[in-house]
């Protein structure tokens, strides 16, 4: 299930599965990858058990405002 929120000023996604959730692997650049991406846009990730099992990838991102530019 992916479900899309705004909450204090940001995007907040969480995606969840009803699998068997993620074992703790070394090496890879997947999950690394995806935490420093969210960090460069302000964001943050994380990765955690689902309590019904499976796993939840939960994103932040800040909304920023762009302002208007001056005609003038």
């Amino acid at each position: 299930m992916i479900t899309l929120e705004v909450k204090e000023q940001s995007y907040v996604i969480h995606i969840t599965d009803d699998g068997k959730g993620v074992a703790q692997q070394e090496g890879g650049n997947g999950i690394p990858s995806m935490v420093e991406r969210m960090q460069i846009l302000g964001g943050s990730f994380a990765i955690c058990p689902s309590p019904a099992g499976g796993t939840v990838l939960s994103l932040k991102l800040p909304i920023h405002q762009h302002e208007k530019e001056d005609d003038s």
